[in-house]
């Protein structure tokens, strides 16, 4: 990827659900990051075609601009691009939350918390002295999403569990290649947290064994354990 700068891009639906038409302009949306305000941008002119990808689509970056300013109807919901450019590198990810001012009011929305209700987390451990732990993934793990699983894997190697068993039950996806392969590096002790521990979270050192069942293939649901292979 030519484009260095980290990035967020994001899909929102605004709802207008009065009587009179509704405006939001680029200087009511704010992404906070780690405290730090600041609005939507544009990417840099040379990366305008630049793509990403979001499901099984490809976006380009000048896609994910958000308008000047987007106008809903009464009673009418609309989808936009949101674009916030220039987030700070690493693999860790920031706490971000979103605000939009419309109407008076500002709506606020935690990312993260929104990535871990997306991913239909739930966690178990098992076995002698709980050393095992079971994650369970229901829904879509994309980078928030990784975000939120590292966490997780962080706060069960606090409690000595090094052993996971990382779940997919659909309707489980995986947004991207990126998230697949570093999923796979992970589960092998040989490459884990190499070549892309600039992009993802660094597992914990402690965690000894990952294990993957029914991992499915970027943009598709889990293979169904039932029927035969």
């Amino acid at each position: 990827m030519l484009f260095r700068s980290r990035f967020l891009a994001i899909q929102v639906i605004l709802a207008n659900l009065t009587v009179n038409p509704l405006t939001v302009a680029r200087q009511d949306v704010e992404l906070v990051v780690d405290g730090q305000g600041r609005p939507p941008q544009d990417a840099p002119q040379p990366f305008q075609n630049q793509a990403f990808q979001a499901g099984q689509q490809g976006i380009s970056l000048q896609t994910a601009q958000m308008p000047a300013e987007v106008s809903i109807p009464s009673n009418t919901a609309l989808r936009t691009w949101m674009l916030f450019c220039d987030l700070p590198p690493g693999g860790q990810i920031p706490r971000l939350q979103l605000k939009i001012r419309a109407a008076g009011q500002t709506e606020q929305l935690d990312l993260q918390e929104f990535a871990r209700e997306r991913l239909g987390l739930a966690v178990q451990r098992l076995g002698p002295r709980k050393a095992l732990g079971r994650v369970v993934l229901k829904g879509d793990l994309d980078t928030l999403g990784v975000g939120v699983l590292a966490d997780e894997l962080d706060r069960l190697a606090s409690e000595r569990v090094v052993r996971v068993v990382l779940v997919f039950q659909s309707p489980a996806r995986i947004q991207d290649y990126q998230l697949f392969n570093w999923l796979q590096e992970a589960a092998n002790p040989g490459g884990r947290n190499q070549g892309r521990e600039d992009q993802f979270p660094p597992l914990p050192t402690i965690l000894r064994e990952l294990h993957l069942v029914n991992l499915p293939s970027p943009g598709q649901a889990p293979p169904d354990p039932n029927q035969p292979s």
